[in-house]
Order: structure tokens, then C-alpha cells, then sequence
């Protein structure tokens, strides 16, 4: 199954004389290129052409038939306003009808993507109007999150390019809006320039070994400047923003899915939902004494929680074999330390927010001045997934939000009730709820089908092997020590009379060199240290993490 790439383009009277050449010429570039490619590579691309001006027509339908999309931009002709968010929707009828995800060589996924180029600003009947352009940015955030409402494959990123008279910031809030990116062309003639480069994107991502590769800015900068491509920065950055906005990440964050992150079972506490250890929790200091968040409901009286401490994410009973592991706590947010709000990303799951001062979702907040609890971070572009006050859930750009006084710590704040002991763990291992992230190999390591391990850790394998005097940490490049978690623990003290142990976190491999004290990732090759030490040690060291990062009241 091909690409699909729609071209969805201005040809309103404004383009008439040279613009309409050089446009012409710019989608003759790129289709030539894709036909290069698949040449190249043995990998079709499926291109559609939408027009909209004097008329809104899908010019040709997605198709790799390379001579009958020639063909088909030779009939385009100037005349008439610029129906911006018709000619959006009729891209988005042809990607329904005709478009999907597709899974390249390397095994990535790779959605639908929208091209389109304008030389002026969206028109109604009445002309420019405010209307009409909040119409467009309606369109753009259908593409962006709320592509499943209307029966889109998957967020379809747009790439915008503007000239001429075109609004720069309309194009940018729809580059945003849709995981996309935007160029502003001073001159028309560079328009083939902009399509050439879309081309070879799309290249590079069919040409790219592997995810590790796919992914990288670096080697897409390479792959560009081998070709004599000399593209400057914010366009690089543009590109690498568009290709990972079209690649289909199956699980995004804490080791579950995107459609995991979508369910809803009745009965359960709703996403965002802040809760500590309730009546029958059993598992130990998996919490560490502290809050977590709701991130997602796995079954019927199951769900999945993050603590707050060490971001540390499992499976738990609420109402599953009439238990509740949890109980909810009300207004209690998040409170980040100091360390946690300088390192750059601090919109943390569990955190309160309100709208920042580049918010461009119109109410979906449920209006100014409201607050929500983040849920859930796509590790992928920094954005992260918001429940709101009336129950809406949305996805926004870091950006988009600003932390509330209260989760920085300088606001009134009400402190939950002291957590409860954790009860005595008399169910049958094989009726526990278990953890959701990947887990080590090994004899203690069960597969659940889709190929996560999920992990059968018992309070049996901690006896006997000075889990109770001991516990395992890693250096950070701060020079910070971290502790492993419990099955973690449990692996490394087994394998101490070996010379190495593989785990394996949030999907990525490693080795533990435990002769020389290093572990060592697979996938990247970075190492760092790691420790043995005494459990009062950890215990203490936890006790003064926690007091910084935790309550900071």
C-alpha cells in the first residue's frame, strides 16, 4: 500500500500570470520526484491534487499513475477568492474514501500528509473575513485531534507554504494545530524548491534502516546535504517536525498505546484523576507512600496509574475481584521541585494547567481561566493530553499551556490524607493486576500476546535474595542516582553471580555489566553507572528526593 500525499493548492485569481506558472512547475517537480523515488527505492506514492479559487475540485484522485497526475496539473487555472477550508475538506473526503496508514520497509508506519500552498488569505462569501479564517483553523484541528470524529487513518500532518499576501501566522497556527510545519517564500520561483524538499523527506524515510534512524534530525540533515541540499535551520527543524508528525508511534509513553490512552470503561475514575494507595493495597511501595495519576482504563475494574515518584506506571484493582487498590484524592495536583521545573519539559503527568499565552484551541478547555490535570505526554513532539474540568479531553503543544501557581508549589494546595498501609497480599499471583511496562527477560517474565512482556514478580522472589538489606541505583549524567524499581532489583540481585543482566525499560534494551558496575543501552550505546547499596542507604536518599519533588509544602 502506497504513501498518500494530497497537493491542496491556491489557484484563486491572485496566481494568475507567473504564480500559476510557477506553481505548475512546482508540482510538475514533485511529481517527477516521487516518480524518482519509486524508481529508486521500488516504493509507490499515491498523489492527489485538490484546487480551490473560482471552483473547489479534486483535480485528480490518489493515485501513482505518474503521467495522469502531469496531465492533471496542466488543467489548473487562476480565477476567483480563496476557499481555503473547502478546498481542506475536499483533501479530507479523498484521504477518507481513498487514503491510510502505511507500513514502509523498515517496519515504521507512516500517515497521510496535506501539502498546501496559498498566496493570500482564506475568503467566504463575504469576502476576508475573521470567519472565514477560524473556519480554517477549525479544519486544522480536526486534522490535528479530532481525526477520529470524522473517520481520518490517523492525525494527517499538513505542510504549508505560503507567498505573496498570505497571513504567516494563519499558516503557522495550522502547521501547529496538525504536527505539520510552515515555509514563507519571498520569492514565487522558490516554490519548486519547497515541493523538491517534500520529495526527498519522504525519501529519506523510505531509505532509513531503521526507527533509531527515522528519527534522527541529525541523519535527516545528512541525508539533505549529501543531495546539495543547503537547508537552513527552522526549515530543518520543519521537516523533522512534519516526518515524525507522519510517523504512527504504536505506543507513545509508559509502555501503552494511543488507543490504550482512548478508552473509557464505565465505572472507573476518569482520566486525570488524581489517587493514592485506598482500602486494599497490596503492593508495597510501588507508590512510594506518594500520589499518582489516571493515564488509562485497561479493563472492567482495572486501571493503569503514575506515580508521581519516579513516574513509576502500573496496572491496578478498582473493583476487579471487589478490591480497590486506590482511592481517589480531590484537588491535589502535582508539585513539581526545583529540578523537575528546570529541565525543560516540566507539563508532567498529574500537573495542573491552564491556557498559555499561544493557546489557539478555542474553548476546548471549557472556556478562560479553567484548569486540568495532564494525563498523558506524546513523547513524540512534547504535547501532552489534557482532561478538563466539564470531562473534555484534548491533545495541545507544550506551548500552548502554562503550569498553575499550585503545581509550581506557590499556591494554596490541600494536602491528601497520609496513605495507607499496604495489606497483606493473599491473592493468587495469577489473579494480581500486573505491571504494564516492559519488564526484563527471564524465567519470571511472561509475554501478553503483543509483545510487551508483562511481569510475574512475586513477593516470593524477594525472599532470600537481600532485596530486604539492599537496593540497585543508576547514574544519570548529572551525576545523579537513581533506584531501580523493584523487578529490576529482583533481577539484578539473581544475577549477581553472573557477569551480565539484560533489562529492559519502556521498550529499549540494555545490559548490565556487573563485574564493572555499567549498564550499557543497546540501542544507542550510552552507558552509565550503576550500585549496590544498602537499603538504608536508598531509603534515605528516596526520603530526601521525595521531600524536594513531592509535597514542597
Amino acid at each position: 500500500m502506497p504513501l498518500d500525499t494530497v497537493l491542496c493548492v491556491d489557484t484563486s485569481g491572485s496566481m494568475a500570470g507567473r504564480g500559476m506558472r510557477e506553481l505548475k512547475e512546482a508540482c510538475r517537480t514533485f511529481v517527477d520526484g516521487v516518480r524518482e523515488t519509486a524508481y529508486q527505492t521500488g516504493a509507490k506514492e499515491n498523489v492527489a491534487i485538490v484546487e480551490f479559487g473560482k471552483q473547489v475540485h479534486l483535480v485528480s484522485r490518489l493515485t501513482n499513475d505518474y503521467d495522469v497526475l502531469q496531465r492533471a496539473v496542466d488543467t489548473l487555472s487562476a480565477g476567483g477568492r480563496t476557499p481555503m477550508r473547502e478546498g481542506l475538506l475536499k483533501a479530507m473526503e479523498e484521504i477518507i474514501e481513498r487514503g491510510g496508514v502505511v507500513t514502509i520497509r523498515n517496519g515504521q508506519r507512516l500517515s497521510p500528509r496535506i501539502i498546501l500552498m496559498t498566496d493570500g488569505v482564506p475568503t467566504d462569501d463575504n469576502g476576508e473575513t475573521a470567519e472565514a479564517r477560524q473556519a480554517v483553523l477549525d479544519q486544522a484541528h480536526v486534522f490535528g485531534t479530532r481525526w477520529k470524529d470524522c473517520g481520518l487513518p490517523n492525525c494527517i500532518p499538513i505542510a504549508c507554504v505560503g507567498c505573496g499576501d498570505c497571513e504567516p501566522e494563519l499558516l503557522e497556527s495550522i502547521a501547529t494545530a496538525t504536527k505539520g510545519m510552515f515555509v514563507i517564500v519571498d520569492d514565487i520561483t522558490k516554490l519548486g524548491t519547497f515541493f523538491r524538499r517534500q520529495v526527498l523527506l519522504t525519501r529519506f524515510a523510505l531509505q532509513s534502516a531503521n526507527a533509531e534512524a527515522i528519527q534522527s534530525q541529525e541523519a535527516l540533515h545528512a541525508f539533505l546535504a549529501d543531495l546539495g541540499e543547503a537547508v537552513d535551520g527552522a526549515e530543518l527543524d520543519g521537516l523533522f517536525r512534519l516526518l515524525l508528525g507522519m510517523i504512527v508511534l504504536e505506543k507513545i509513553a509508559g509502555g501503552i498505546t494511543l488507543k490504550d490512552a482512548d478508552k473509557v470503561v464505565a465505572g472507573l475514575p476518569v482520566h486525570g484523576s488524581r489517587v493514592r494507595r485506598g482500602r486494599d493495597w497490596k503492593w508495597g511501595d510501588q507508590d512510594r507512600g506518594g500520589l499518582g495519576t489516571v493515564i488509562a482504563h485497561d479493563q472492567e475494574g482495572i486501571v493503569r496509574v503514575q506515580w508521581d515518584a519516579r513516574n513509576l506506571s502500573n496496572r491496578y484493582r478498582y473493583g476487579a475481584e471487589g478490591a480497590y487498590d486506590l482511592a481517589i484524592v480531590d484537588d491535589s495536583p502535582r508539585v513539581l521541585g526545583n529540578d523537575e521545573l528546570g529541565d525543560g519539559h516540566n507539563l508532567k503527568v498529574g500537573v495542573e494547567v491552564r491556557r498559555g499565552p499561544d493557546w489557539s484551541w478555542g474553548n476546548q478547555d471549557g472556556g478562560a481561566g479553567t484548569t486540568g490535570i495532564v494525563y498523558f505526554d506524546d513523547v513524540r513532539d512534547r504535547s501532552v493530553y489534557v482532561r478538563w474540568p466539564d470531562g473534555t479531553r484534548g491533545n495541545a503543544q507544550c506551548y500552548d499551556l502554562t503550569l498553575t501557581e499550585r503545581s509550581r508549589g506557590r499556591g494554596p494546595y490541600h494536602r491528601p490524607p497520609a496513605a495507607l498501609p499496604s495489606a497483606p497480599d493473599t491473592t493468587p499471583p495469577a489473579m494480581r493486576p500486573q505491571p504494564f511496562q516492559q519488564l526484563p527477560a527471564g524465567p519470571a517474565v511472561a509475554a501478553d500476546g503483543q509483545g510487551a512482556a508483562i511481569g510475574k514478580v512475586t513477593a516470593d522472589d524477594f525472599n532470600g535474595l537481600g532485596v530486604g538489606s539492599h537496593s540497585w541505583q543508576w547514574q544519570d549524567t548529572d551525576g545523579t542516582w537513581h533506584l531501580f524499581p523493584d523487578m529490576h532489583t529482583v533481577t539484578l540481585e539473581k544475577g549477581r553471580l553472573q557477569n551480565n543482566v539484560d533489562l529492559t525499560v519502556d521498550g529499549e534494551r540494555f545490559t548490565a555489566d556487573l563485574r564493572n558496575m555499567v549498564r550499557t543501552s543497546l540501542l544507542s550505546g550510552k552507558a552509565c553507572r550503576i550500585r549496590r547499596i544498602a537499603l538504608a542507604n536508598a531509603d534515605r536518599e528516596l526520603a530526601e528526593a521525595m521531600e524536594k519533588s513531592l509535597y514542597l509544602m
